[in-house]
């Protein structure tokens, strides 16, 4: 009996030591960063969003996705398959103008993810070759009565939005008129 009472107490130790010894699993994140586009930036068009990542179990993937749409592979950008830089090919013509969330996560061997998130502005003017053109006129001023000969002034262009002085040109017409 003291005999197999000292080949459990053997058992218990080595169980023990090995518990206690045993590598301990690390749950630090990764460390991701999008560098560009920065927080508030506006962006059109075709957009390469670009990053840093790291961990020192090493980073295993990147993704991207925008607001909270559907996460999509980064390219690693490193040339030595660490991530250290990455890249993502976004198409912002197919969302809204306005401000969207663009957000990267990195993986590493362990699983863990870590994530980083930047709020952008999509600007982009509309599709297609024929804009509507646009007319503000400064003079005469609205309800107006005119009669005989006057000036009519103001701004006009092609585009999406009268706001945008870009393009536009100031215009003096002459016409005949009568006043109602």
């Amino acid at each position: 009996m003291a005999h197999r009472l000292k080949h459990l107490l053997a058992v218990f130790w080595i169980a023990l030591m090995l518990v206690a010894f045993a590598p301990t699993t690390r749950a630090e994140p990764p460390v991701i960063v999008i560098v560009s586009p920065a927080n508030g930036e506006i962006v059109s068009g075709v957009y390469q969003i670009v990053g840093e990542a790291s961990d020192d179990l090493g980073v295993t993937n990147v993704e991207v996705r925008i607001d909270v749409g559907e996460w999509r592979n980064a390219t690693d950008t490193s040339g030595n398959g660490s991530w250290a830089s990455w890249a993502f090919e976004w198409d912002t013509t197919l969302y809204a103008n306005g401000w969207h969330d663009v957000w990267a996560r990195a993986w590493d061997a362990n699983d863990t993810h870590g994530f980083d998130r930047n709020e952008v502005q999509v600007h982009n003017e509309p599709r297609g070759e024929n804009h509507a053109p646009w007319v503000n006129i400064h003079f005469p001023r609205q309800e107006s009565t005119v009669c005989g000969e006057f000036f009519i002034e103001g701004h006009a262009g092609a585009g999406w939005t009268p706001a945008r002085s870009m393009g536009s040109s100031t215009r003096t017409s002459t016409t005949s008129g009568s006043g109602s």
